[in-house]
């Protein structure tokens, strides 16, 4: 068995900490809360493949949701009819890590 690639860990890894994050904890059972990703949460992913320092291709694809509603968000968000546009993914990732930093920084006391 050989172990995945650095990109095959990292593509799968993106889509599960977004719908953890945007998740409702259902507390209907004993035990920790189930998260449960919002039911309106779609999550186009891009993914950049790169030759040496060269970029070779661009994946994009449906990591969450359905594409009805992927496709209508993209059409009313995008400048490129229909396309995940890599600079508006990368914009939105910094917004994230912003609002989100103090949440996973570990503070010395």
């Amino acid at each position: 068995m050989t172990s995945p690639t650095k990109s095959v860990v990292h593509s799968n890894l993106y889509p599960k900490v977004i719908k953890k994050l945007f998740a409702i904890k259902d507390r209907s059972r004993r035990g920790p809360p189930k998260r449960i990703p919002w039911p309106k949460l779609n999550i186009v992913q891009v993914i950049k493949r790169y030759s040496g320092k060269r970029l070779s291709h661009i994946e994009r694809r449906l990591a969450h949701g359905d594409w009805g509603t992927t496709s209508r968000l993209l059409v009313q968000t995008q400048t490129q009819v229909g396309c995940a546009n890599t600079a508006y993914v990368e914009r939105f990732n910094a917004t994230l890590r912003h609002c989100l930093k103090n949440k996973f920084t570990v503070q010395n006391e």
